[in-house]
């Protein structure tokens, strides 16, 4: 359920909080839904008040809040969303927040090579759940500082403990979600870049019956042949194709590619410097066809690939790994303006830095879904200049009217039962205006028609003037000629006729 406003939402993320005082709750709320009603302002900028400006700088710098109580209400709020999804996709990632700024950067630590940035690391975790077509929210996060004493020294990575590193993190994330979803994690795939290619994490997926994709960041020695998983998935028969649409970023163009899908059961060796047993996954990739250089996907999966379809859907989820990336733009961009932020510890930053990723999700939910029925679970577009109506007849005979529309980035979606939403009145005219079409009404005649409608509420007459404007795109502005009488063929049967 996309909730659009921004006090409900605030309350239904945050009202559960355990602050240890309910006035630090209703100020969280109060805090959150002003920045999420007053995107890209600061806190000053979007307090309602003088006093509420003060509350909320005095939130902040109460020692006794921490941004973890802050985060653990949010991601019970979406662990209680995500039981309504039979299939959910974990997409992870990591990105570097940047505060700079001279009061905090003894408390923060290095983030690139330059000797002056400092900051955060953040993994998040976002929910999406893929039927549905749906942004369903945070459901882990860490952050992090790195040892400014350790910036440009060669550490032996070999004599470093697993849980020790920073690679640990995925793991880590996996444990915080199974404890959270409980029952529900079986339903979760992980759906993660090349950076979690570590033979640890892939075994303690594996070992924990958790589902996962991968994608693979070497080419790994395999039980299967003597090459090694790359040369040998390019031995493998072409079991389909599929065109790709890759987000534009950083200085990368967005464009579309066509690709060859293959795919083959395999068993990952494990590396002669690690211990434990071979693994058993599946092997999926999606390679651009007639380009050495292009889009290179080597996929491990623990989802039984058995057929093309199948492999085809792991691509599908894997490219769904855009939308992470699209939450830190929210974030980190003029969404939110999270490093814009300006506290002088960090414990008061990342209470902050946690509120603004909660409202970084909701833009993007925003963004990206839509408008949604709340009570039924419909969701519409904001606009959609082409789409086609599909008559579908149940098993007991009764007939309803789905819409489907390709989206922006080439996705075909199907809004089924549309017609079950109609109001009955609107639904009436609709039939008249159909009816009149159906039996060659001048285009111009019919928009006079609508126009001399005597109805009843205002809703109905903004309706009204929206069929209008519609009907109007099919009037051949030229000498006044209608276009449907010279350009259409009427010979369409009923239902046809209806379906248009």
């Amino acid at each position: 359920m996309l909730i659009t406003d921004p006090n409900l939402w605030a309350n239904t993320l945050f009202a559960h909080a355990e602050l240890n005082d309910p006035r630090r709750t209703r100020r969280l709320v109060r805090i959150s839904a002003s920045l999420a009603q007053n995107v890209g302002q600061s806190i000053m900028q979007s307090a309602r008040s003088p006093a509420d400006m003060e509350a909320a700088y005095r939130f902040m710098r109460n020692s006794a809040i921490r941004a973890e109580h802050i985060d653990d209400a949010g991601f019970a709020s979406t662990a209680d969303m995500a039981a309504q999804f039979n299939i959910l996709l974990a997409l992870e990632d990591t990105t570097s927040l940047n505060f700079s700024y001279p009061s905090i950067r003894d408390d923060l630590g290095h983030i690139s090579t330059s000797q002056q940035a400092r900051g955060l690391q953040a993994h998040s975790v976002l929910l999406y759940a893929p039927e549905a077509v749906q942004l369903v929210g945070l459901i882990a996060q860490q952050r992090w500082t790195r040892d400014i004493t350790t910036m440009g020294k060669n550490r032996r990575a070999t004599q470093t403990p697993y849980q020790a590193k920073e690679s640990y993190k995925w793991e880590q994330t996996s444990r915080q979600m199974a404890e959270r979803l409980g029952p529900l994690m079986q339903r979760v795939i992980s759906v993660c870049d090349r950076e979690a290619d570590l033979i640890e994490y892939l075994a303690y997926k594996h070992q924990q019956g958790q589902r996962f994709i991968v994608r693979s960041a070497k080419s790994r020695r395999i039980e299967e042949a003597d090459s090694k998983l790359y040369a040998f998935g390019c031995e493998l028969a072409v079991a389909g194709e599929r065109s790709v649409n890759v987000p534009q970023k950083g200085g990368r163009k967005a464009r579309q590619v066509q690709c060859d899908i293959r795919y083959a059961p395999v068993t990952i060796k494990v590396p002669t410097n690690k211990q434990g047993e071979s693994i058993s996954l599946f092997y999926v990739s999606c390679i651009e066809q007639g380009s050495p250089d292009g889009l290179s996907w080597h996929l491990l999966t623990s989802e039984p690939v058995t057929n093309a379809e199948q492999a085809q859907q792991i691509v599908m989820h894997y490219e769904k790994r855009w939308l992470i990336e699209d939450f830190h733009k929210a974030w980190k961009s003029s969404g939110t303006r999270v490093e814009a932020l300006r506290l002088q510890t960090r414990a008061n930053l990342e209470k902050a830095v946690v509120i603004l990723s909660f409202v970084a999700v909701r833009i993007q939910q925003l963004r990206f879904t839509g408008l949604q029925d709340e009570d039924e679970g419909i969701m519409l577009p904001k606009s959609v200049t082409k789409g086609k109506i599909i008559k579908t007849v149940t098993g007991e005979g009764q007939k309803r009217y789905d819409f489907q529309f390709v989206n922006k980035r080439g996705y075909k979606i199907t809004v089924e039962g549309l017609s079950e939403k109609f109001n009955p009145e609107y639904w009436n005219y609709a039939k008249l205006i159909s009816g009149v079409l159906r039996y060659r009404m001048p285009v111009a005649h019919v928009i006079k028609l609508v126009n001399q409608l005597q109805l009843t509420s205002e809703t109905l007459n903004t309706w009204r003037v929206g069929v209008e404007r519609a009907l109007k795109k099919y009037l051949y502005e030229e000498n006044g000629i209608d276009n449907l009488e010279n350009g259409i063929d009427y010979k369409e049967t009923e239902d046809e006729i209806d379906e248009q």
